[in-house]
Formats: C-alpha cells, sequence, structure tokens
C-alpha cells in the first residue's frame, strides 16, 4: 500500500514538472533599440478570462518598463490624430505636443489560448508583437509553448525580454 502511494505520489510529481514545462522565445529586430524606458501600452483582448493580460502589465511595470495604460493610450492617439486646421494650415505643433504628452512609443499586442486545469487557469499558447506606434513596424516578437499558469508565462517571457535588453 505504501509503495502504491509513493509510486502514485512519484507519478503525479513527475507530470506536474512535465506540465510546467514550456519554452519561451523573443526575437528583437536588429538595430531595434527598445529598452525599459521607452513606453508601450498592453493592447487588451476581449477575451481575456486567464487575467494573462493584467499580469503582464504587472511584470512588465514592476520590471522597470514604463507601461502606459491603454485608454489613456488610445486618447492620446485619437487627439494626436486630429490637429487643428488654422488658415489652410496644418498645425503640426499640436501633434506633436500630444505624441510628446502621451510618450507612448510601442504596443503589445498579445493573444493566447489557455484551458482550467486542476481549478486554475493554464496558459498553453501565447504569441505577442511589439509593434512601432509611429512606423506601424514589428519591432519584437514574442512566443511562449508549454502549460503554465499565467504569472508563469509573465515571468518567462520577462525573464527572456531581460535577456534581450542592452
Amino acid at each position: 500500500m505504501t509503495k502504491n502511494i509513493t509510486n502514485g505520489f512519484l507519478i503525479l510529481l513527475i507530470a506536474l514538472t512535465l506540465n510546467s514545462c514550456g519554452s519561451a522565445k523573443v526575437y528583437v529586430k536588429p538595430n531595434t533599440n527598445f529598452n525599459r524606458d521607452m513606453s508601450l501600452t498592453v493592447r487588451g483582448t476581449d477575451n481575456d478570462a486567464a487575467g494573462l493580460i493584467g499580469e503582464l502589465q504587472f511584470a512588465l511595470t514592476s520590471n522597470g518598463f514604463n507601461v502606459v495604460s491603454e485608454s489613456v493610450a488610445r486618447n492620446g492617439i485619437n487627439l494626436s490624430q486630429k490637429g487643428e486646421i488654422e488658415n489652410s494650415n496644418f498645425d503640426i505643433k499640436s501633434q506633436l505636443y500630444k505624441s510628446i504628452e502621451l510618450k507612448s512609443v510601442y504596443v503589445l499586442i498579445p493573444r493566447y489560448n489557455w484551458h482550467i486545469y486542476a481549478f486554475s487557469y493554464r496558459i498553453t499558447n501565447f504569441q505577442a508583437e511589439l509593434v512601432d506606434l509611429f512606423s506601424g513596424e514589428v519591432v519584437m516578437n514574442i512566443s511562449f509553448q508549454g502549460d503554465r499558469t499565467p504569472t508563469g508565462v509573465t515571468n518567462r517571457v520577462i525573464e527572456e525580454l531581460n535577456k534581450q535588453l542592452k
């Protein structure tokens, strides 16, 4: 009986260890000067039942990244795109002022798949791209394949991001 319990415990431990494994990759486009001081906005998703977006914002902020609220970023971008027309001239100063005031340089666009396992959310696939708001260019790709909690995925992604920073 004790041997069966020990074997069952060992199998459970191995299963949990394998279940928590996963690989994360980060690719930064060459000649991209991404650092913690450059502001970024994490774009929300309509289906964030696992709470990954909030975990990601918390992890980025607590690791020194300059994170701008999505609603503030959207409002600031809308204001900067409006500009003003006076005497048939477009007032570019207004547009530059709003962009500088916003200080948002990048938007992080995440997508992920999840499932519920043992009463907790598990992320099985996470993909994100970091887009330069001024050029529209994708400057970073982040990928996670595995099976972890939202906190585990964000910690792994932050670990990989930190390796890429100069």
